[in-house]
């Protein structure tokens, strides 16, 4: 395979290790580990796009084995990159053992209310978390006005071209952008801008 099965660290976008891997396949980690990590298996909006929704991968290290799902708890990113916590939820490593997520883990993201949870005017979530979504009455409004009223910051803004959140990524805006239809669609972050 890639780098003969070899996961290197990429510095510049992801901060992070990564290896190509096949969708219903199980790969065995090897190493020493330096530091906690959380491991994690593509996306919801990725399965979405592609019509796989329910894909996943096991990744096994020492005896644990433990499946990494597209819709699992990613709150180890914000929109900005990672941040520094690993919780109960994610799939890790963890003291130099794979640590499997909690069995409530595709719940979490539904059943604990997230930052993003008393956003207004939601037409539609497009993330798990809730953090990005389709909002409307926004004409004459920006992104990020829409997230600072929630108390948030905004991490991006598009334009609602088509139907719902199916559009997002279509035409990105700037988060001060003044909206010029009723919906925007825009991800509001807890965390603030890190640029």
């Amino acid at each position: 395979g890639m780098n003969a099965g070899r996961m290197l660290y990429e510095p510049t976008n992801g901060k992070a290790y990564g290896a190509p891997v096949f969708v219903g396949g199980e790969y065995r980690l090897n190493g020493t580990w330096i530091g906690d990590m959380v491991i994690d298996f593509s996306d919801e909006p990725l399965g979405r796009y592609f019509a796989t929704p329910g894909e996943q991968v096991v990744v096994a290290m020492g005896g644990a084995s433990c499946p990494l799902r597209a819709w699992d708890d990613r709150r180890f990113l914000s929109p900005k990159g990672p941040v520094p916590r690993a919780l109960e939820t994610h799939t890790r490593i963890q003291g130099g053992e794979l640590r499997c997520a909690g069995a409530a883990s595709a719940e979490a993201s539904v059943v604990e209310e997230s930052a993003c949870s008393r956003m207004p005017r939601v037409l539609e979530a497009c993330s798990a978390d809730g953090c990005k979504v389709l909002a409307g009455a926004m004409t004459g409004s920006s992104c990020a006005a829409y997230c600072s009223g929630a108390g948030l910051f905004c991490a991006g803004a598009w334009a609602a071209t088509g139907s719902g959140c199916a559009s997002a990524g279509e035409v990105l805006l700037r988060c001060q952008d003044i909206a010029e239809t009723d919906a925007l669609i825009c991800s509001c972050s807890p965390e603030p801008d890190a640029e």
